[in-house]
């Protein structure tokens, strides 16, 4: 393709002297002999052997880099090291220097970081021709003119790092131009041919045979090697040469800035070339080859170089000018299309820099518009269809639908459903278009949308199917079966074709999912106009369904597994029957003796439906239905409401199932009072020996009736026997009613007569034999409370020995030894033998409930919050041993008054005063190993055991354990010990806390009586048992005479009280 034919555009601006002659200043009359850039720098190198470097703001560090002259040169593009190779000397070996700009030396030039000779293998002084480093500063490959290719690994920037190879077989033409591809691949342009060298195996490739001058090669876009000729430019790959572009004219160089291929040709002048005057002019072609047309064209003086830096390029002249090319914004450059049209040149260069989306889609409107406004519908539509998404539907429908042309609109409406931008009235549009094409040029483009599976269209279906619809049922008909829209293709054969037959054959075919929702919606219809068919359905439904056209066994059958079958409910059927009861009493059968364990609803909705036909049935068939709902009613396992089914049976009067249903729910009464209504009172007497025991109320509804008078005495005789009605009742009730004589219930009186008599004898007796034990109560009583009580008894009643004072005597004529009674006894208000005889009653009745026992100890205890937080601290809800307590009674304190004893006292009271008794109490001991310290301090913590004084040896009530007292508290006890005389012990001690659950009676104070004389009788003196034969030697705490020298507690002069800090 050549360039002549490509279009041709300004998008560059020309800015003179852009370095205000710093760079000719610098230069002066020497001649560049190496330009390049990168790292946000420019570097000049001249033949005199100095190196220029140009910074952005135009300042320039000059340094001696060789001693002759510089001939090749790179400088990285992202670091600061410059490559160069020149001569120091003539004749000899090109030198290799690597540069580090950003560090100086001594003399503050830049430092030298590296320095080798550029020589092929063969080791003779050859002069080198290309240059390329790679960015990775690792390959460095070297061009001669002899065609060797000589390449360095290695660091770079590392004196005496890598290795040095020469390439094979790259021919002995001199190399004009080096490129690297990648790490592992090198393209060679000499002036013979064109090779790629893979660095690995080493091996080159000849890609053409047709080389190229020096400067006129280079790498566009990182991986396409471009190479000019005097008659075209050529492209080329690892893989061969690729397109080819014809420009006539010798080429001087080959720049690439951004995606702009920059070509310097020589401009061959018209004049005379004898004319010594006329400057040598060059030509600058800028192309873009993505887009195929030239950016710019201009000729200038001589080209020294073309530098691309700082995101624009420079051209230096011959001149040493600095020329700037600026390139316009993407803005102006639209701008200046847009004002010739070229609205396509618009979108290739907007998209190839990358425009905004909402940008590029108005260029394509404008594009658009433009064609529109030409007459070209086709071609807009094209530029129209790229905007969907972006642009508003109705701005292009509008515009077609006004020049009434259909197939461009089809086509914008078509890729409007295939990008899903579609809605419903585009989906009607289109197939409103679809209806008119065919009706004009009969296309058939909706037979082919219809029978489209190929989803090339995505529209809205249900759309479609209503428009199509209105036009032809039939091809709605396949369009909804093509995209398996059920309900539309079931509405349409029900409510348009009238054809139930094929929408129930439809329905049997889908899926469990779907054919249970359209029975559902379509199955009243369906049932109504083909009653059996549905009713068919119906039971396969609801019992194992699969649809026809499905294999009966499956995969997972014959592989042994179980699957669950898909079955309906029922009961969502039920109200579809309701117009037909022989239908849903045969589908309602079916599934009864399917499935014994159905609902209540179909239980209910058969037995209603068999008595609404037992109703209308003539007499023949009226036993067969009702034998058909008492064999349901009589099942254990039906499942129905009995309280509906009795009160349809009392609505219909099927009396047979009301009676069965009151014998059911146990309504005898109700059901002896149908027999009543109904005159049969032997059925109703047989339901009363039937059920009397469990409700006597029968017979009485039965005697208030009134009954026959053949079933009086049976009547008469119950209500006398299990005492329902008193005599007076029974004689009031007969007496209502004139149909009974005295002969019917004289037998009934002459009993009651009779029974009353023997009653009233018994009761006399019973009155009399009280009134005498009473007399002899109060006699005794008097006995106690007012004449002195003389105990008689000379021996123990425990040990049967002779009585020794100390001893306790009881008013019951019970005496023991003080011992004996603190050994045996369980109280001390109680006497031993009393309470054992007491014992064995109370043994033989059962234990009170554990509710009751937590009543009691509620009542009887001053914070019954406690005992609740106690049990529910134990588990409320687990089975606990409740220990109950006598209220506690502390011992009085010293100063307290002690209150005589009360005129009355039981009969078992010990003479003995009974000081406070241990109280039990459910205590939770933790375990700290047996005569553990701190086991003995916890159970004194948390006992309620009281000491008690002058007893021996203390007996635990059940439950509880004597708790050792300490010694302290022992002594102070013993200190507060009462006297053990009788006078002293008939004395109790009074509660200082009154409970909340006493008497609200006011106690009365005791008054104080004289002592009986007997206490002198039985006075017993309060020695101390241990003021006799003690031997004080033998106490290991007493205190001794001597001193021990070896007691560290002992006392010594040289102990200095004042220096204790305890003392």
């Amino acid at each position: 393709m050549a360039f002549l034919e490509w279009r041709r555009f300004t998008f560059f601006d020309i800015h003179k002297n852009i370095d205000s002659g710093k760079i000719a200043e610098c230069l002066q009359d020497t001649s560049v002999s190496v330009a390049t850039s990168g790292n946000n720098h420019v570097v000049l190198c001249d033949v005199t052997g100095w190196a220029h470097l140009v910074s952005r703001s135009w300042e320039i560090t000059s340094f001696k880099a060789y001693d002759l002259t510089v001939t090749l040169g790179q400088q990285l593009p992202h670091d600061p090291y410059l490559v160069t190779i020149g001569e120091d000397e003539a004749g000899v070996t090109p030198l290799i220097k690597v540069w580090d700009w950003s560090r100086v030396d001594r003399h503050g030039n830049p430092k030298c970081v590296r320095t080798s000779r550029a020589v092929p293998s063969h080791m003779y002084p050859t002069q080198a021709t290309a240059l390329a480093v790679h960015d990775n500063k690792n390959l460095l490959a070297v061009g001669f003119q002899d065609g060797s290719v000589t390449l360095y690994r290695g660091d770079i920037t590392r004196q005496r790092s890598g290795k040095m190879k020469t390439l094979p077989d790259t021919g002995s033409s001199p190399i004009t131009g080096l490129a690297f591809k990648g790490a592992d691949k090198l393209f060679v342009v000499s002036r013979a041919c064109v090779m790629v060298c893979w660095i690995g195996s080493e091996r080159c490739v000849v890609l053409d045979a047709m080389g190229a001058s020096p400067a006129c090669s280079v790498l566009a876009d990182g991986h396409r090697l471009t190479v000019a000729t005097t008659n075209a430019i050529y492209c080329y790959t690892t893989d061969g040469r690729g397109p080819c572009y014809a420009l006539e004219g010798e080429k001087l160089r080959l720049n690439w800035f951004r995606s702009y291929l920059v070509i310097t040709t020589n401009e061959t002048s018209n004049k005379a070339s004898s004319s010594a005057t006329t400057p040598k002019l060059n030509h600058l072609t800028i192309l873009d080859i993505q887009n195929k047309f030239i950016v710019f064209s201009k000729s200038f003086e001589e080209i020294d170089a073309v530098l691309t830096e700082w995101g624009s390029f420079y051209i230096l002249t011959k001149k040493k000018e600095m020329i700037f090319l600026d390139e316009k914004d993407l803005q102006s450059k639209l701008s200046m299309l847009f004002k010739k049209n070229l609205y396509d040149v618009a979108i290739r260069t907007a998209s190839s820099q990358h425009y905004d989306i909402e940008g590029l889609m108005e260029i394509y409107k404008q594009y658009g518009d433009h064609l529109y406004s030409k007459g070209d519908l086709k071609g807009a539509i094209d530029q129209y269809v790229k905007t969907i998404g972006w642009l508003e539907t109705s701005y292009v429908i509008r515009k077609y639908l006004e020049s009434r042309h259909l197939e461009p609109l089809v086509q914008y409406l078509e890729v409007l459903h295939k990008k899903g931008c579609a809605t419903e009235d585009h989906t009607t549009l289109l197939l409103t278009c679809y209806v008119k094409i065919d009706q004009h040029d009969q296309q058939g483009k909706l037979k082919e949308f219809i029978n489209s599976k190929d989803k090339a269209i995505d529209f809205d279906v249900d759309v479609a199917i209503k428009v199509v619809r209105q036009v032809s049922v039939d091809d709605a008909l396949s369009l909804a079966g093509n995209h398996k829209r059920h309900d539309w293709y079931l509405k349409m054969v029900i409510e348009d074709k009238k054809e139930f037959k094929q929408a129930l054959s439809y329905i049997a075919n889908l899926e469990y999912e779907d054919a249970d929702m359209f029975m559902k919606k379509y199955g009243h219809k369906l049932i109504q106009n083909e009653p059996e068919e549905s009713t068919k359905l119906l039971k396969l439904l609801c019992t194992d369904y699969k649809p026809r056209d499905r294999l009966l066994v499956d995969e997972n059958s014959l592989s042994g597994g179980f699957t669950e079958p898909d079955r309906s409910y029922p009961d969502d059927f039920i109200h579809m029957f309701l117009s037909n009861s022989e239908r849903l009493i045969d589908f309602l059968e079916h599934m009864i003796s399917v499935d014994s364990k159905c609902t209540i609803l179909v239980y209910n909705a058969l037995i209603e439906h068999y008595i609404h036909v037992w109703a209308k049935s003539p007499e023949s068939d009226k036993k067969t239905y009702e034998q058909k709902i008492l064999t349901i009613l009589k099942d254990p396992d039906a499942n129905f409401d009995r309280d509906q089914i009795l009160i349809i049976c009392q609505m219909l009067g099927f009396q047979a199932g009301i009676l069965h249903l009151y014998e059911d729910i146990k309504l005898w009464r109700a059901q002896v009072a149908l027999h009543l209504r109904s005159g049969d009172a032997e059925r109703a007497l047989s339901v009363c020996r039937k059920r009397g025991a469990a409700c006597p109320r029968l017979w009485l509804d039965v005697l208030w009736a009134p009954p026959p008078p053949s079933c009086l005495p049976e009547l008469l005789h119950v209500a006398a026997t299990e005492k329902l009605l008193s005599p007076i009742q029974v004689i009031d009730c007969l007496a209502s009613t004139s149909n009974y004589t005295l002969g019917d219930v004289r037998k009934y009186l002459m009993d009651v007569l009779k029974s009353e008599d023997d009653v009233i004898t018994r009761e006399r007796d019973l009155a009399a034999k009280y009134k005498s034990e009473i007399e002899k109560m109060k006699a005794q009583i008097k006995v106690i409370q007012y004449e002195p009580v003389t105990f008689q008894s000379s021996r123990c009643a425990a040990c049967n020995k002779l009585l020794e004072l100390p001893s306790v005597h009881f008013l019951c004529q019970h005496s023991y030894h003080q011992d004996c009674f603190q050994m045996y006894s369980e109280s001390e208000h109680e006497c031993p033998s009393c309470v054992t005889s007491a014992g064995r009653n109370r043994a033989s009745m059962p234990p009170p409930p554990a509710a009751e026992q937590l009543h009691s100890r509620l009542h009887a205890d001053l914070d019954p919050f406690t005992v609740v937080s106690e049990y529910f601290g134990r588990g409320l809800f687990n089975k606990v041993t409740v220990v109950t307590e006598t209220p506690e009674q502390s011992v009085t304190p010293p100063g307290s008054t002690l209150a005589p004893a009360p005129a009355v006292a039981p009969v078992s009271a010990p003479v003995v005063a009974p000081v406070a008794a241990p109280v039990a109490a459910p205590v939770t001991l933790q375990t700290y190993g047996p005569g553990a310290e701190a086991k003995l301090r916890l159970q004194e913590g948390q006992s309620k055991q009281v000491f008690v004084p002058n007893t021996a040896k203390q007996v635990a009530p059940q439950g509880t354990s004597v708790i050792p007292v300490p010694e302290g508290r022992m002594r102070l006890l013993e200190q507060q010990q009462y006297a053990s005389s009788l006078e002293a012990n008939l004395t109790r001690l009074l509660p200082k806390v009154q409970s909340s659950f006493d008497s609200p009676l006011p106690v009365r104070k005791a008054v104080a009586r004289k002592p009986q004389n007997i206490s002198t009788a039985i006075a017993n003196d309060a020695r101390n048992p241990f003021d006799e034969g003690y031997d004080e030697a033998k106490n290991p705490f007493a205190d001794e005479d001597n001193n021990d020298t070896n007691n560290p507690f002992g006392e010594d002069d040289d102990y200095d009280k004042n220096l204790n800090p305890f003392a």
